[in-house]
C-alpha cells in the first residue's frame, strides 16, 4: 500500500480558510471511534500502519460523524496537524504525543 496523496491533500489543503478556531471540535463516541477504525480496516488511511492509531477530524472544527473522520496513525496525524499550523488553518498538535 503507497502513501494516499490525494487524502493528505484534502486533509492539508482542501480545509475551509474561513474555520473559527475558537470554535472547539465536537467530542468522538467511542462507538464511532471504533466503527471509522473498522471502517478504516484498523490502519491509517495516509500510510497504512496499523499502530498508535488516532481519529481524526477532516474538517478540522466539523461534525463527528464518520464522513467527517478518519483514522491516522500518530505520525501522520502530527503531520497534518503541523502543516495546518504551518499554514494558518489549524492549531497544532503536541510533539510528545509521538513518544508514547
Amino acid at each position: 500500500m503507497g502513501f494516499d496523496w490525494d487524502l493528505f491533500l484534502l486533509l492539508t489543503r482542501d480545509i475551509p480558510e474561513n474555520l473559527d478556531r475558537n470554535k472547539g471540535k465536537q467530542p468522538i463516541p467511542k462507538e464511532i471511534k471504533e466503527l471509522v477504525k473498522r471502517r478504516d480496516n484498523n490502519r491509517c488511511r495516509l500510510c497504512g500502519r496499523n499502530k498508535n492509531l488516532i481519529i481524526h477530524h477532516i474538517i478540522p472544527n466539523g461534525s463527528s460523524e464518520p464522513n467527517n473522520l478518519v483514522t491516522l496513525c500518530r505520525r501522520c496525524h502530527v503531520v497534518v496537524h503541523q502543516i495546518l499550523a504551518i499554514s494558518g488553518k489549524w492549531k497544532e498538535v503536541n510533539y510528545h504525543i509521538l513518544n508514547r
